[in-house]
């Protein structure tokens, strides 16, 4: 009972996390690597639930999604050329 108490609130804190970041940078997808995402289905299904609760007023949704690589190594070679391609898309437009 008090394990399942620190994984809910830590996935409501990570979901705060994640909102904070949204609502900064604006991304479209957000990818969680790591060691964090070998948790899986028990992870991203409250995860999701948890950000679309907090996003009640938000005008789209944000896809929350499981990086490829165990250990996070493909996060930076994905996120860097879509964050700047957003920047010069936003500063033309």
């Amino acid at each position: 009972m008090f394990a399942q108490l620190i994984v809910e609130e830590t996935i409501y804190y990570l979901a705060v996390g994640i909102v904070n970041i949204v609502n900064i940078l604006d991304p479209e997808l957000v990818i969680i690597g790591g060691g964090i995402a070998n948790a899986g289905r028990e992870l991203f299904q409250p995860l999701r639930a948890a950000v679309n609760q907090e996003f009640k007023s938000m005008y789209r949704q944000v896809k929350i999604v499981r990086g490829g690589m165990k250990n996070g190594h493909d996060i930076a070679p994905i996120a860097v050329p879509v964050y700047l391609e957003g920047l010069e898309a936003k500063a033309s437009g």
